[in-house]
């Protein structure tokens, strides 16, 4: 089943989490419109024309942000888990966490800003 909702497609894991990091430590670099999101990650990802707006919020220590998934993304999504073969390369997992597999190779810091990114952009995918 062809994706009819195109996601943010992250292209620089590592880059994305720093600065999802930076601006953790500062609410006045926050991007205030999906323009100012697209200038400040550059080439690091691809945010399709359909997001027209952007909402920013940050969590307390506190207090817990359930964030629920597009009603529409998530059946897409569903659908495409349903019909599409148990292959994890199908599924689009991204592939930094193929360093799992090495440890040898395992850079706790690098793994860590890849992860801010994949769990803070990619929404229900």
């Amino acid at each position: 089943m062809p994706i009819t909702l195109p996601p943010i497609k992250i292209l620089e894991f590592e880059k994305v989490g720093l600065k999802l990091l930076e601006w953790s430590q500062n609410k006045e670099t926050w991007p205030k419109t999906i323009d100012d999101l697209r200038e400040a990650m550059g080439d690091w990802i691809e945010i399709p024309e359909r997001y027209k707006k952007l909402v920013v919020v940050q969590g307390e220590d506190d207090t817990f942000i359930l964030r629920i998934p597009p009603k529409n993304q998530a059946k897409e999504s569903m659908d495409n888990v349903e019909n599409e073969p148990d292959n994890p390369d199908v599924y689009g997992y991204p592939h930094f966490y193929d360093i799992i597999k090495t440890p040898e190779n395992f850079e706790r810091r690098q793994f860590f800003r890849s992860r801010i990114a994949d769990y803070t952009m990619r929404s229900c995918r």
